[in-house]
Formats: structure tokens, sequence, C-alpha cells
């Protein structure tokens, strides 16, 4: 299988397709299977976010290559895209590190931290103190940057509002 986007794309959402292309994919070395993802995400085409996605968390093993599509997640993902940019890396680098990966954009770009914060709950494992210590001090900074800003919730979160019924 010949890994051009362009011919790839058009035929995505075909389940033996897809695992030709990440049996593919895992024959190159991680910055080509990297540079591949990030094409696919970016090719405009029906189904190609979520394939490339899916690639990330399937094909991906460099810690380096998750952190970028982490990164990447975190620019680029709005307050409900950001879950699946999340989930595809959440499991390669481990939920502590993404905690920690998030906790760094605090002073930098908080929207994506709160945006994240409210997904990565779901993921929170239940045997590991540790990781729910790291989360509880994400959930604690989210706090104070809402406290410290009120409308950055509803620029974020434009919805929250509707729910508590006020405007």
């Amino acid at each position: 299988m010949d890994l051009r986007i362009e011919d790839v794309a058009p035929k995505l959402r075909d389940s033996r397709v897809e695992r030709e292309l990440a049996s593919e994919l895992r024959k190159l070395p991680e910055a080509d299977r990297l540079q591949f993802i990030n094409e696919l995400i970016s090719c405009g085409l029906p189904h190609c976010f979520t394939v490339a996605l899916w690639l990330a968390r399937t094909c991906l093993n460099d810690r380096h290559s998750l952190e970028a599509i982490l990164a990447q997640g975190l620019e680029r993902g709005d307050a409900s895209t950001v879950k699946y940019w999340l989930e595809a890396v959440v499991h390669g680098l481990g939920f502590r590190r993404v905690v920690h990966l998030v906790s760094e954009r605090i002073t930098t770009d908080p929207e994506s931290v709160i945006k994240a914060e409210y997904w990565l709950r779901q993921w929170v494992p239940h045997n590991s103190q540790r990781d729910a210590d790291a989360f509880a001090a994400l959930q604690q900074a989210v706090e104070q940057i809402v406290r410290d800003d009120p409308a950055i919730e509803k620029r974020v979160r434009p919805y929250k509002g509707l729910m508590k019924g006020s405007d």
C-alpha cells in the first residue's frame, strides 16, 4: 500500500483499509508515521481527523511523537474535539504525564487547560493515588483560573452558563 494521503483519504471508514493502513504505517520510521498522521489530520476530507487520531493511538510509540500530538490537540482542539486528541495519547503517555503536560500550559494557555481538564476526569485511574492527586491539583488550578477570570469559562465552555440557568 502506497502511503499517499490523496490516495488513502477517500477510502477511509472502510475498516479493512484502515487496518491495512495501520499495518503499513507501523513499518515506517516513527518520524514518517508522525508526518503522515499530521498530514491526515489536516487533509480536510470526512473521517480523516478521526482515523488520524486512531492511527496516532495505535501506531505511534515514541513519547515525543505523542507529546507533539497532544500539543497540537491543545492548540487546535475546541471544547468538544480536545477529547479525541487526549484519547489518542493518554494511554501511550500515561495519565500523569498528560496531566503534567497540560498543567505546564496554565500560564500560557489557560483555555486549553480548562478544556482538557473537563475531559481528563474520565481517564483518572482508580487504582493510583498519585494520578488522582495529580488530577486534583489540576482541578484546583482550573478552579483558581476561573475565580481569577470568570469570563474565561464562558469563552471556553459557552454551554456551562446555559446549564446553570444563567446568561
